[in-house]
């Protein structure tokens, strides 16, 4: 495979306020056309990226590897099969790494399921099919806190029967359950997450119960998968590819594209809601052309980051758009990046030194998997409390969403200093949890939240200098 920078064309911010430069762009798989669809960063501050590519005579999942620069360190192919399609990653608690998908054979589409070490070798796959169907396919997939899997999608036959779909595994990836909610077009979920109560809340699309079309759709469920709530919201036109994440204040972010609102045909929308689902507010962004968005994350300081892409503005005939917002969903920058051809940004994540890294797919004659990487956002890297740089060492917790208490762990390389304390949203410290010299291997050490208030918090744990964080989440 080869990798070829391209340069970047910009536009002019939105607002005065100062936003990230970029700092370079990568390109992965143009020979074998290749499509980006989900990226994480890694331990030591490189990237590990996924999608589909066409190999030889067939479409693979293709998984690539970079350091903190974006050059590839190695790269696999997964699946085996005459279509591999998607490749939705997630991180495990091991320190490795799933990865969800749809494979197409002649005879029928299996939902594919496969787990990894670090280094990106096969630990196994499973095939997930719903009996009865014509083809299974995932859009998300979540470790849960039995060491299991949650995955997200849908199955059917395609603007036929469309039924959205959430399928349950063990830890070794043997279904437990599925369950499906019916459609009459192309319902669909496009994200899970699972909450503190072992449920779960679920994002994507839905033509039933709407106000007209498709509509943006938000359930909770138990931890079976049977509704608890479910809410739409849209307008008279189609809303659709609605993903979701829980929010520091207990509600949920939805965003997507609307076709019922905004300025064009096609626009950004960002929707707000409390812990039922009720909507708090709307915003929609975007001008005359077409304006879409898959992708949200909400950041430390309680605003949002949205990886979107736009033929309203730019360069290209869609460009790669990163849209920054306050808590309340008000713009505060916005950039877009790309070549002179067509750019979609399918994923955005918050990096160690509080950029971002937009992911996604060049099409020129041939496509692509193209990755962008900004500098720091300024309004981020103006609290100190919330700079992640990579270190030698990795943190996580147990369960998370929690209550009252969670374990944390880390593994150190040798004997040193630590401290491990834990911060509000606010970045005032509510906790120290441990401070002394720590022994090298692995750590596991108890933290209860029993004196807080329900809400998200920052764990930081700094050893030789440098540091990293993980947000927690303690629900009451």
């Amino acid at each position: 495979m080869t990798q070829r920078s391209f340069l970047l064309l910009f536009l002019l911010p939105l607002t005065a306020l100062a936003q990230p430069d970029s700092l370079w762009c990568k390109m992965y798989g143009r020979i074998g056309n290749a499509w980006g669809t989900s990226a994480l960063q890694t331990s030591d501050g490189g990237y590990l990226l996924s999608g589909h590519a066409l190999l030889g005579a067939t479409w693979d999942f293709w998984l690539v590897r970079t350091n903190t620069h974006g050059d590839s360190l190695w790269n696999r192919r997964v699946g085996g099969g005459q279509y591999g399609g998607g490749g939705y990653l997630c991180t495990t608690r091991d320190g490795g790494y799933a990865l969800a998908g749809a494979y197409f054979r002649m005879t029928s589409d299996d939902v594919y399921l496969y787990r990894m070490n670090v280094q990106g070798d096969s630990l196994w796959s499973r095939h997930l099919r719903v009996p009865g169907n014509h083809g299974t396919f995932a859009n998300a997939v979540e470790q849960t806190t039995d060491n299991g899997f949650i995955l997200a999608g849908y199955y059917g036959d395609v603007g036929i029967t469309q039924r959205a779909e959430l399928i349950k595994t063990n830890s070794t990836g043997d279904t437990m359950w599925s369950r499906s909610w019916p459609g009459t077009s192309t319902d669909a979920f496009w994200s899970v997450h699972q909450i503190a109560n072992g449920g779960y809340v679920v994002s994507g699309q839905t033509s039933l119960n709407g106000a007209g079309g498709e509509d943006f759709w938000l359930l909770k469920t138990d931890s079976l998968g049977n509704t608890l709530w479910q809410q739409t919201y849209g307008g008279s036109a189609d809303d659709v590819w609605a993903a979701a994440e829980p929010t520091q204040d207990g509600g949920y972010i939805l965003a997507g594209t609307t076709y019922s609102f905004g300025a064009g045909s096609e626009d950004v929308w960002l929707v707000k809601t409390n812990n039922e689902g009720d909507s708090l507010w709307s915003r929609t962004f975007g001008g005359i052309g077409a304006d879409r968005c898959r992708c949200i994350r909400e950041l430390p300081d309680g605003g949002f980051v949205l990886g979107a892409y736009t033929m309203s503005s730019g360069q290209g005939i869609f460009d790669y758009w990163l849209i920054r917002t306050d808590s309340e969903g008000e713009i505060l920058w916005s950039r877009t990046f790309g070549t002179s051809h067509s750019d979609q940004c399918n994923d955005v994540i918050l990096t160690s030194d509080n950029g971002y890294a937009l992911f996604g797919v060049n099409s020129d004659t041939l496509q692509a998997m193209m990755l962008v990487k900004t500098g720091p956002d300024p309004l981020l890297s103006a609290h100190p409390r919330f700079i992640l740089p990579p270190s030698s060492f990795v943190l996580s917790n147990y369960p998370n969403p929690f209550n009252p208490s969670t374990w944390i762990t880390f593994a150190l390389p040798k004997a040193e200093k630590i401290s491990l304390k834990v911060f509000d949203v606010l970045g005032r410290e509510v906790a120290t949890v441990k401070e002394g010299t720590m022994i090298a291997g692995e750590h596991h050490l108890q933290f209860d939240g029993e004196g807080l208030a329900s809400g998200s918090y920052l764990v930081r744990l700094e050893a030789s200098g440098a540091a990293q964080s993980s947000r927690i989440t303690l629900l009451k």
